[in-house]
């Protein structure tokens, strides 16, 4: 194909590969709806259809959830009154619930961002109560704050903003390290959801007046100050929805700072870009007859979930991709569900065995070349077959234990074994291991080969060893070319060697 054609292939085949690995590093999510009937909580896993079910441990349906800073516990709150800690990372209960007390209707929670304290609201008491998270205990007084449906808290937990549900006409502001009502109410007509933006200087907030729905943004720093220096009621802008747009929800893309709202009217999804003031609707329909209700977003803001119910009122979990903004087929919870509160944790670690580590070889100081194996031949004077070092030898009429091999001189220059005569046959036998480098041959019967190496175990050792053995047989047919034509014969060497 050509050098230019085997380029190409190559890099189309690395960038099929960085796909692949950017895809599979994706992080997955578990999804918690719970059920306002039962109690039960459901859990779907990214990419899964089939929900599991955590049931209730108290009586009484779920009225809300929220999540942890850290995502490793998910609070969940009864209508008889009692909260309780799901694990994420086990997707069960923990510990015992916490009691608010009878005949108390619990509704939203917010966790702190240092996540020791948890912030209910108590609608048909009018007030919102503090949870000392790392104690359990419920902590005088409560804060009276009137009409309370909705609550968020500021990035830095300092204020703790809530509404006066949908016939309210402002946004209240809880002062956290004192748990008082602080300052004058922000004007907002019908609020709803509220949600801060993620440096903490603006507030969201859904609201429903009689002029339509619409988005109400308070600019919380220079409201701050106005109110200090004048005294007087902040104010807040608006940014005009769909004239017919149902909306019961909303959530906020930490990554990129739009806003997402579910439209149960045009059975869409309604995106706001809040610094340019941009409405927009993904182009696909969320599902026919789907009834959304509360909505959040992806860490990683790639997908929004939505929990509701369709046209047979059953529950449902619709996903939408939030890259190319098309619906996933509506996840069925089951009949008779009806969804309350929905959180996006991340999935609990898969439990990989963790792999034997390679026993290491037994091997002789000797380093850089492959493993081989010695038949008795080519041992050092003295030495006999035998068995590897701590092992025991099968062969029987065993000779004495073979000498250690020699220690090298230098890394750089190693002694090496000497060779056999050249009138020397070597025959297949049980020989001893000689092991360089990470890896060693089992003893037993060899080939008839004198040193057999493994260049996989080291890539030197082949080449080095092959080296060796090229000089070695140099060095032996000069000699005995030098011999023959000197006119030497056997008598004339035996007599040489005597002297």
């Amino acid at each position: 194909m050509g050098l230019v054609g085997a380029v190409l292939m190559l890099g189309g085949a690395a960038a099929e590969g960085a796909r692949v690995v950017s895809a599979a590093a994706l992080p997955s999510y578990s999804v918690l709806v719970g059920d306002g009937q039962s109690g039960a909580v459901y859990v779907l896993q990214t990419g899964l259809t089939n929900p599991t079910t955590i049931p209730a441990p108290v009586p009484g349906g779920v009225e809300g959830l929220t999540i942890s800073p850290d995502g490793s516990q998910v609070y969940v709150d009864f209508a008889s009154g009692a909260i309780a800690v799901i694990d994420t990372a086990t997707d069960r209960y923990k510990g015992t619930s916490i009691e608010l007390g009878s005949g108390v209707d619990p509704g939203p929670m917010v966790v702190t961002p240092n996540g020791q304290d948890l912030y209910v609201a108590e609608a048909p008491a009018g007030q919102v109560v503090e949870v000392d998270l790392l104690t359990g205990q419920v902590m005088a007084p409560a804060i009276a704050t009137g009409a309370v449906d909705n609550l968020a808290i500021s990035p830095d937990g300092s204020s703790l903003y809530f509404d006066g549900g949908i016939q309210g006409t402002s946004v209240g502001v809880i002062d956290t390290a004192t748990n008082t009502v602080a300052g004058p109410p922000i004007p907002v007509s019908a609020p709803g959801t509220l949600i801060p933006s993620t440096d903490g200087s603006h507030l969201y907030v859904l609201t429903a007046p009689p002029t339509g729905p619409a988005l109400a943004v308070i600019d919380l720093a220079s409201n701050a100050s106005q109110s200090s220096l004048t005294n007087s009621a902040p104010q807040s802008s608006l940014i005009a929805l769909p004239a017919t747009a149902q909306l019961s929800g909303m959530a906020l893309d930490a990554g990129t700072g739009e806003l997402y709202l579910p439209d149960a009217s045009l059975e869409q999804l309604q995106t706001i870009d809040p610094t340019t003031t941009t409405v927009a609707a993904a182009p696909g329909t969320l599902a026919a007859g789907f009834i959304p209700g509360e909505i959040g977003v992806t860490p990683d803001g790639t997908a929004a979930y939505l929990e509701g119910t369709n046209a047979a009122g059953e529950g449902e979990v619709l996903s939408m991709d939030l890259l190319d903004q098309t619906p996933s087929a509506p996840i069925l919870l089951g009949s008779g569900v009806q969804p309350a509160g929905l959180v996006i944790a991340p999935a609990p670690p898969s439990t990989t065995p963790t792999p034997a580590p390679t026993p290491s070889p037994i091997c002789s100081p000797l380093t850089g070349i492959g493993p081989v194996v010695v038949g008795p031949a080519v041992l050092p004077s003295g030495a006999a077959s035998g068995s590897a070092p701590g092992s025991s030898d099968s062969a029987p009429n065993s000779t004495p234990t073979r000498q250690p091999l020699p220690m090298p001189t230098t890394t750089a220059s190693p002694q090496v074994t000497p060779s056999p005569s050249a009138s020397a046959s070597v025959t297949p036998s049980t020989g001893p291991i000689v092991c360089f480098g990470a890896a060693t041959v089992a003893p037993g019967p060899h080939p008839a080969a004198a040193l057999a190496s493994n260049s996989a175990a080291s890539p030197t050792g082949g080449l080095l060893l092959s080296a060796g053995l090229a000089l070695l047989g140099i060095v032996g047919g000069g000699a005995a070319l030098f011999a023959r034509r000197s006119g030497w014969t056997m008598p004339d060497l035996r007599t040489w060697k005597g002297r």
